[in-house]
């Protein structure tokens, strides 16, 4: 592959495992959402809902932030907690997917990406170059498995199915 020749090889399993926690993270908060206000599986309207929900990120976020106001206090503030967290991670997630990574002589890695800093009514896409360390990468994915540790010990204190 062309890009081995760009990135070192330990790059590749530290960006796929940050990528699939993610995925990971996106679907409990999902399930969360979903089994904590009542969605009907069977209802069109429904499951329309709730599956756009699934694929823009910030709405998910959002409904997850929502979804915490419903619960007692001792769960009410570990959702939130997991939700600014979540929430705070938006922009990593996004590099590690859409950025076009190099490596400098240096040994830190460049990543350019773009980002729509506007409104979904007024988009303003801004190009970004950022500059980042393997401590910010391992970093960022213990951060990732602890949001997707502590959203599995949710699921399950919460006793959703």
């Amino acid at each position: 592959m062309k890009v081995e020749a760009i990135l070192p090889n330990n790059f590749f399993p530290k960006l796929g495992m940050y990528v699939a926690t993610c995925a990971h993270i996106e679907k409990m908060a999902w399930l969360l959402v979903v089994h904590s206000t009542g969605f009907d599986l069977n209802d069109g309207t429904d499951i329309d809902r709730i599956l756009k929900l699934r694929k823009r990120t910030p709405d998910l976020i959002s409904e997850l932030g929502e979804v915490a106001d419903r619960y007692d206090v001792r769960y009410k503030e570990r959702l939130h907690s997991v939700y600014s967290r979540i929430n705070d991670g938006i922009t990593n997630r996004h590099i590690a997917i859409h950025g076009a990574w190099t490596i400098k002589e240096d040994g830190r890695y460049n990543v350019e990406y773009y980002n729509d800093i506007g409104s979904r009514k007024s988009p303003d896409w801004r190009a970004f170059n950022v500059s980042l360390s393997e401590e910010d990468l391992d970093a960022a994915l213990i951060d990732a498995n602890d949001i997707l540790s502590e959203l599995l010990k949710l699921y399950k204190d919460l006793g959703l199915p």
